[in-house]
């Protein structure tokens, strides 16, 4: 990997973002149909269903690069499935 390559990684992600969240909210209004919204970002409509629910889920950090920085993430992932089971056993 080349120097700076990571800062324009991310910088292209959050470009990213940006563009989904515009879309994603036309799309929420029904001015856009789930297709079209796909079309409009470049990318196949089962795409665009992954990302929306992952960022109805978690929201701008459901859509981050995960591979960016996977150790994070993984660490994120097991902490939030921690808390997860806490909840179920707390609701026991």
């Amino acid at each position: 990997m080349e120097v700076g390559e990571t800062g324009r990684t991310e910088q292209l992600q959050g470009l990213r973002l940006i563009r989904f969240e515009e879309i994603y909210e036309r799309a929420a209004k029904r001015q856009l149909s789930r297709s079209e919204a796909a079309e409009i970002l470049g990318m196949p409509e089962r795409t665009f269903r992954r990302w929306r629910g992952r960022f109805e889920a978690d929201g701008a950090e459901g859509l981050y690069g995960r591979r960016l920085d996977f150790h994070a993430y993984a660490q994120w992932l097991a902490e939030r499935r921690l808390a997860e089971q806490k909840k179920s056993r707390d609701n026991i």
